[in-house]
């Protein structure tokens, strides 16, 4: 599919197994497939850009839940990527750009009487909500974290293969020490300094893809 934001997508139906059932080797289940895959392409950079973030929040989403200091650490990877995109772009200028883009594309629509009146204002109220969240966030986003001890040290070594040792770094050792519940609680915080950004980005993901055609 593709939309005016640039992103395509498309279905395809997957090869078969190239086994039936009847040859399958006894005591070897016949490998179920799904019936399409999902693609996504984007067209351009700025959503290349929305659909990173939305894989590194869900994995720090997933590492940030589990207990071992071995999540503790790639749920502090992930926020260090984050910050990286951060700085390689105005993402909070952008997005919002992109939000008035897709209301005003919405409001086209209110005079129109065979649409769901009521779905549109929802979004439209949604669109509005997320923009002011947007606009109540004081100066950079990422600023507090890049103040971080901690992160400042990790990111210093992360360039290093196998830099994050503890035996490198001592401070981070003393990190990764206390309780989980204590790591996770600290962590959460820092990804909470993204919430309004990505509940807008979310927004806006779900705005382009729900405004796409899908190509078979």
């Amino acid at each position: 599919m593709s939309t005016s934001s640039g992103t395509s997508a498309s279905q395809q139906q997957p090869a078969t197994d190239r086994h039936t059932p009847d040859e399958a080797t006894a005591g070897k289940p016949v490998r179920s497939v799904p019936a399409r895959v999902l693609y996504e392409q984007p067209l351009n950079e700025r959503i290349r850009t929305y659909l990173r973030l939305e894989y590194l929040f869900k994995q720090a989403a997933y590492h940030l839940s589990r207990e071992s200091e071995w999540d503790s650490r790639a749920t502090l990877t992930c926020i260090l990527e984050i910050l990286d995109i951060f700085g390689n772009t105005n993402l909070k200028s952008e997005t919002l750009k992109e939000l008035e883009r897709h209301s005003a594309n919405l409001k086209r629509h209110e005079q129109n009487p065979d649409i769901d009146h009521d779905h549109l204002g929802s979004l439209l109220e949604n669109i509005n909500a997320r923009m002011e969240g947007m606009h109540q966030v004081n100066g950079q986003i990422a600023n507090y974290l890049k103040a971080s001890e901690v992160l400042v040290i990790v990111r210093k070594r992360s360039a290093i293969p196998g830099g994050t040792g503890e035996f490198d770094i001592a401070d981070f050792l003393d990190w990764l020490k206390p309780p989980a519940r204590v790591r996770a609680h600290e962590l959460a915080h820092g990804l909470g300094k993204f919430d309004a950004l990505g509940q807008a980005l979310q927004l806006v993901r779900y705005l382009t893809r729900e405004s796409a055609a899908m190509r078979l």
